[in-house]
């Protein structure tokens, strides 16, 4: 059976969509990504697909990965187990839409979770 992985970040613009990319094809996985907060309307339109994590996401997963928004999601989600979320620590300082950010985001996503998911296959 596969673990469920949530990836959350603040808006879902760049590191939990950069991490639901490397691992969605993975046949050990089914994952997901949100942000805590839902993107301000007049950014619709250049992120379409960014969503807000739900209570359905949140019971869904079996491990949730955020990035240095641990607290906030805790607050936000208090019906979780606290043991299944793990902070990643990556700040929000790179635009996987610049070729540079994307590939180094990438490197860094791929070092931070290995210890936990392994490397993406």
């Amino acid at each position: 059976m596969k673990k469920h992985i949530l990836f959350v970040c603040r808006a879902n613009v760049n590191r939990s969509k950069l991490a639901e990319e490397l691992y969605k094809n993975d046949p050990r996985y089914d994952v997901r990504s949100a942000g805590i907060y839902d993107i301000p309307e007049n950014f619709r339109g250049k992120y379409p697909d960014s969503k807000k994590a739900t209570e359905e996401d949140v019971k869904w997963a079996d491990n949730i990965f955020t990035f240095f928004v641990r607290e906030e999601f805790l607050k936000k989600y208090s019906l979780i187990d606290e043991t299944k979320v793990t902070d990643l620590e990556i700040y929000d300082s790179y635009n996987i839409k610049i070729s540079g950010h994307r590939e180094r985001l990438k490197e860094i996503l791929i070092e931070k979770l290995y210890p936990y998911l392994g490397e993406p296959q």
